[in-house]
């Protein structure tokens, strides 16, 4: 058992659940690719990988927890080929711009940093 409370079935469990969904939508790729039970647990910037929390068509939210602080978050991880195959770039940096401008709201989450990798 991790960190998190999860196991490594369990963490399989949601990544076929949510790699069954996208199939389901005749999808050919998973948002979940880059990801495996060995990489939950790992390090994505500051921040520990717990499960998987929900998925989508272009990725999956992940529960995970600030290294140093223990500050629990929920990390949204998009695979970029599919926000440029599906021509999503417009609407991703939409929902950017209302997150900011919504802070402070009490029932919206803050957005409390942006990572990108290749």
């Amino acid at each position: 058992m991790n960190a998190f409370g999860t196991t490594e079935q369990s963490n399989q469990k949601e990544l076929d659940i949510a790699n069954e969904k996208t199939q389901r939508r005749g999808e050919t790729t998973t948002p979940v690719t880059l990801l495996s039970t060995q990489q939950l647990g790992a390090m994505i910037g500051d921040y520990e990988v717990g499960r998987i929390i929900g998925s989508g068509m272009i990725g999956v939210a992940l529960v995970a927890r600030h290294y140093e602080t223990k500050f629990v978050v929920c990390l949204k991880c998009m695979s970029l080929e599919k926000i440029v195959e599906k021509n999503l770039a417009d609407n991703i940096k939409l929902e950017i711009e209302l997150m900011i401008e919504l802070a402070g709201e009490p029932h919206i989450m803050p957005l409390l940093k942006l990572l990108m990798r290749e």
